[in-house]
């Protein structure tokens, strides 16, 4: 179908080099249904005759002799004329297969059909074989040049520009792995393929004159036919001749003839890609490595930008094979990079569904579900790993006191106290969209502002820090219920430019945020005690908060951090405290109780 597609002529011109006269259905109803007799045929080529052509072709067999010996005498004197070709053909062809490009051996066939023995004259009557090639489908697209029998006879075609020219088509073997052996008749050369088949140019057709034979045998007016390539054929559907090629299913027989003639008198040579099948595996290897390398594209415009790359150098080479007369097939090729993409697709939804199974993985214990999702949405998995440079406001919550109670208390019950203050707390972390980075003993760090950035994560960490002292506040009565001290949180938030992302050693990564206003963080929780406040903000954070919602503490060393920091604690610690001392009294005189 690819291959019949393009031959498809872009723009017919008139060739008037060769004519066809046509035995059509207004002949048949003119002169009489077929078999003419023998008298009619030869007169047909004695008013032929008078027109002066070059030579004539008769793409008509005579098989059997007529039952008028003087009948066929007459035809017979028409056949011997030195201009005048006659049509044989055989039977399907077999090609050699011990035949050699340089001394090929021609196709050769059981059974030859040709004239009747009244008609032949030995040496007088030339011959050209008019059988084509039939594809599995039917239609006619090769033809080769020589069969052989007990003798070799050339096409029609080449037989009448033998007989123009008056010189003898030449084998010349092919030297080239980009050109075939070809054919010549003198400068008139086609090419010709490994099973001696010559392939017929129909994208070179031509129109070629067809004038209905009743015309010439009446004597009408007809178009001047002197040194003209003239054929006589039939095109009347009842007479079995027409024929299916990739211009057309009913295509007249004689037709083919006069596109042949008219592409050797042009040269137009048409062939199959020589040593095909080395020249197509190593497209297909290229175009598998290319697949390959675009497989493992990280990106998908990346990948679609490769595919189209491939696909337009093999149309161009294609097309540019096609212009210089090449028949490059395309099949292995299209089927192979249909395979390839659909493989290439498949492989691009396993690694990304892998890739959202690692983010699943390496961010389910960090972030809320709602954040999780919103990474995998945005397609932002090795973005949001990768380590960068950011601003997150930092959080770190520690229980006070936590040495002291582990040496009043059994493993069991620290175990029991600090797995299920940690999940209220965690749980409280996510609820603000706070990503989780890591548990310290009796301390937990977060921060907001990664992996995705939140613009308004300063305010989202500080309503954490007071919602987590009132989760902690909460807990009086299951603390008390299981006969564990009441705890108290000090927390410390900084705001700053931080390099965030999955980091570690080889052996071991997380993902966590590294930078200066992490280790004041970490620093100014430890200051809780000091200063008589359960939350502590940095200077950083402090600079951007509005006056009304914090206490300022003055300007305060703190340890390990280089300088006077401006320290201040968010005005509503001051009620949470009051509400710590409440409940504590309350679940004091519950237990009593």
């Amino acid at each position: 179908m690819i291959y019949d597609s393009l031959l498809s002529p872009s723009a017919l011109a008139p060739d008037n080099r060769v004519v066809v006269i046509d035995i059509d259905e207004e002949s048949l109803q003119k002169i009489g249904r077929w078999p003419w007799p023998r008298v009619t045929q030869a007169k047909l080529l004695e008013q032929l005759q008078r027109q002066q052509p070059a030579i004539i072709g008769l793409d008509i067999l005579f098989p059997e002799p007529d039952n008028n010996p003087l009948a066929d005498q007459e035809l017979k004197y028409q056949l011997s004329q030195p201009n005048v070709i006659s049509a044989v053909t055989f039977s399907q062809p077999e090609v050699n297969p011990l035949h050699h490009k340089a001394d090929p051996a021609w196709p050769v066939s059981d059974t030859m059909i040709a004239l009747a023995p009244t008609l032949l004259d030995m040496e007088k009557t030339a011959l050209g074989h008019i059988s084509p090639t039939y594809d599995a489908d039917n239609v006619i697209r090769r033809i080769h040049p020589v069969i052989c029998t007990d003798s070799c006879i050339k096409t029609l075609s080449i037989a009448m520009l033998e007989r123009l020219t008056s010189l003898t088509a030449e084998w010349s073997p092919s030297t080239s792995y980009i050109a075939n052996s070809q054919f010549c008749i003198g400068p008139y050369c086609q090419y010709v393929d490994d099973n001696q088949h010559i392939w017929i140019p129909y994208q070179h057709s031509h129109i070629v004159d067809a004038i209905p034979a009743w015309k010439v045998l009446t004597g009408e007016s007809i178009p001047n036919l002197r040194g003209t390539l003239t054929l006589i054929g039939t095109s009347a559907v009842g007479l079995g001749d027409n024929v299916i090629t990739p211009l057309s299913p009913e295509t007249p027989g004689v037709n083919i003839h006069a596109l042949l003639l008219s592409s050797w008198l042009d040269s137009a040579s048409w062939q199959p890609l020589p040593h095909q099948t080395l020249w197509q595996s190593l497209a297909l290897i290229l175009i598998t490595c290319v697949f390959l390398v675009g497989a493992y594209a990280q990106k998908a415009t990346h990948q679609i930008l490769i595919t189209v790359i491939s696909i337009a150098v093999v149309v161009t080479v294609g097309g540019t094979l096609f212009r210089a007369g090449i028949w490059a097939n395309p099949l292995p090729l299209i089927i192979t990079m249909t395979v390839q993409l659909a493989l290439m697709a498949i492989a691009y939804g396993v690694r990304n569904h892998l890739e959202r199974l690692q983010l699943e993985n390496a961010f389910n214990t960090y972030v809320p579900p709602f954040i999780l999702q919103q990474l995998i949405k945005g397609r932002q998995d090795h973005d949001a790993l990768a380590p960068k440079r950011t601003e997150i406001t930092v959080l770190f919550a520690d229980i006070k006191g936590f040495t002291h109670l582990c040496e009043k208390l059994q493993p069991e019950q620290i175990a029991e106290m600090t797995n299920h203050l940690f999940t209220e707390l965690t749980e409280e972390i996510h609820r603000h969209n706070g990503t989780l980075d890591k548990y310290m003993g009796d301390c937990i760090m977060a921060f907001w502002g990664a992996p995705l950035s939140q613009p308004s994560h300063k305010e989202l960490a500080l309503n954490c820090a007071l919602a987590l002292q009132q989760r902690t506040d909460e807990l009086a009565d299951w603390l008390t219920r299981h006969n564990l001290p009441l705890v108290q949180l000090s927390i410390a938030l900084e705001t700053g430019d931080v390099t965030v992302g999955n980091m570690g050693s080889r052996q071991r990564r997380a993902y966590t945020a590294l930078g200066h206003p992490v280790n004041l963080a970490a620093h100014l929780q430890g200051m809780s005690n000091i200063l008589k406040h359960n939350i502590l903000i940095g200077p950083q954070l402090t600079s951007q908060l509005p006056v009304s919602s914090y206490t300022s503490l003055g300007e305060l060393e703190i340890k390990g951090i280089t300088g006077q920091q401006h320290i201040s604690a968010p005005k509503q610690n001051m009620d949470s405290q009051r509400s710590i001392v409440r409940k504590a009294q309350s679940a004091k005189k519950s237990t009593v109780a």
